[in-house]
């Protein structure tokens, strides 16, 4: 059927246990791979490679009982100098699959997951718009790495067979943008076609994407129902090396636009699944503000019943009890209900009023900082400039990996057009960052003047 709005007979059951407001999350919509609890979140190419294929180990080891397993199995055959060279060999493989770090994407399927890595795997795979084509992406190239496999690999597929794995549709998460859908399924087709280009990058490839949609995602759906999935929002970049001051784009549309949108994570959480609580009988999709949207204006009939009905799961959210009287001077149940778009402020003011000033602050805090915590660590997309406070940020090793996807297949990219790329990535420079860039090529020696002016510079492509 389709929607209605939040039911208060819903919300009442779910989230008014003993009167009050429990602020239950990630169930009914799923907005961001993120808990409570301040934890950097874990991005392993093998928990990716497990949803994306669809493919499972039928037994997940231990390092230590995979390795008696395979000694189990082929012992007898081994003999003189080359016993202890094959276990030797073996040993390093085990180990590596441990951490998810094998460059074997078959031995990576058998690697440890954790709950935090399972979740952003899913997110990821969430963000692409046509997972079946992933499937077959993640696919091919596990079938071109059994292929490539040495004895000693071989010995431990039969050890750690693998089966399909069965995901539920409900466990993917709501894709706010929709903008690097595409983007992202084209260069994980590009690193995975090669093996040397999945050693090298398919790691930061993932941790530089699960920043970006997150990044994306957030700045979304913070316009509520302004918000525009087809398009990136600008977010200026600056490099590690460079200095930056509070005159430059980076200071100005960097981090410092990104933050505000972070800090309303959880309230958006708590509203969407507030919106999502609807009767039983009147089951919808998941959906969204850009969504409520739509609807409206493909049926603006349906906005008066919408309308009511958000107001009236607002004034059930209010009535809750909580450890301050919060809404005691509140006349919202006096004034007329006005628009869907205002009735959802009206919600998202109230969800954020319960979250900034009672004992759910910290647990509000705790959700983004996770997000934080993971752009300050690996390939440090958030850095501290002194005057110019916190920064987006570009290493050298992001530079690399975009210059790589943003040449692809050719032999060189001109200046402006890898600037154009790297935007098509979310990643936005200013002239005196894309001046830096051309020195750091060119100290490198991967810039060439192809024009008889000596005016157009191309990098070359490189490993």
């Amino acid at each position: 059927m389709e929607y209605k709005g939040p039911s208060v007979e819903a919300i009442n059951q779910y989230q008014g246990k003993d009167g009050n407001y429990s602020n239950r999350q990630d169930n009914l919509f799923k907005l961001f791979p993120f808990t409570t609890h301040k934890q950097c979140p874990d991005v392993f190419p093998g928990s990716f490679m497990k949803i994306a294929s669809g493919l499972d180990i039928k037994e997940e080891l231990s390092s230590d009982n995979l390795y008696s397993e395979v000694i189990a199995l082929i012992e007898g055959s081994l003999y003189g100098d080359s016993k202890d060279v094959t276990i030797e060999v073996l040993h390093e493989i085990i180990v590596s699959s441990e951490t998810s770090n094998s460059n074997n994407l078959r031995i990576a399927l058998s690697s440890k997951t954790t709950n935090s890595s399972n979740k952003t795997a899913t997110y990821l795979v969430s963000m692409v718009d046509d997972r079946n084509k992933l499937r077959s992406i993640a696919r091919s190239a596990i079938r071109n790495s059994d292929q490539d496999a040495n004895v000693v690999e071989r010995v431990i597929y039969e050890v750690v067979p693998i089966e399909e794995s069965k995901v539920s549709e409900e466990k993917y998460y709501f894709r706010i943008n929709n903008a690097l859908s595409g983007v992202f399924s084209g260069d994980l087709n590009f690193v995975l076609s090669d093996p040397k280009l999945t050693e090298l990058y398919l790691k930061p490839l993932l941790h530089f994407y699960f920043f970006m949609t997150v990044a994306q995602n957030s700045l979304t759906v913070n316009k509520k129902t302004r918000g525009n999935r087809d398009e990136l929002e600008e977010l200026y970049f600056a490099l590690d090396w460079e200095k930056t001051n509070q005159t430059r784009a980076c200071y100005k549309s960097g981090f410092k636009k990104l933050e505000s949108a972070l800090e309303e994570m959880f309230v958006h959480a708590g509203v969407l699944e507030i919106l999502n609580t609807v009767d039983d009988g009147n089951s919808v999709q998941p959906i969204d503000y850009i969504g409520i949207r739509d609807l409206i204006e493909a049926d603006p009939d349906a906005e008066e019943e919408i309308a009511e009905n958000i107001r009236k799961a607002t004034l059930q959210i209010q009535a809750y009890k909580y450890e301050t009287e919060l809404f005691a001077d509140s006349s919202l149940e006096e004034t007329p209900v006005t628009s869907a778009i205002d009735e959802i402020g009206y919600l998202f003011d109230s969800v954020k009023t319960i979250l900034f000033n009672t004992t759910r602050n910290k647990p509000r805090c705790d959700y983004s900082n996770s997000f934080r915590l993971f752009c300050q660590s690996d390939l440090c997309f958030e850095k501290r400039r002194g005057r110019s406070g916190t920064l987006l940020n570009i290493t050298d090793k992001t530079l690399l990996l975009l210059t790589i996807l943003s040449i692809g297949s050719n032999e060189n990219i001109s200046l402006t057009d890898l600037f154009k790329e790297f935007k098509r990535r979310g990643v936005s420079l200013d002239e005196s960052s894309k001046e830096q860039v051309a020195a750091y090529f060119e100290k490198r020696s991967m810039l060439d003047k192809k024009s008889d002016s000596g005016e157009t510079q191309y990098v070359k492509r490189v490993l």
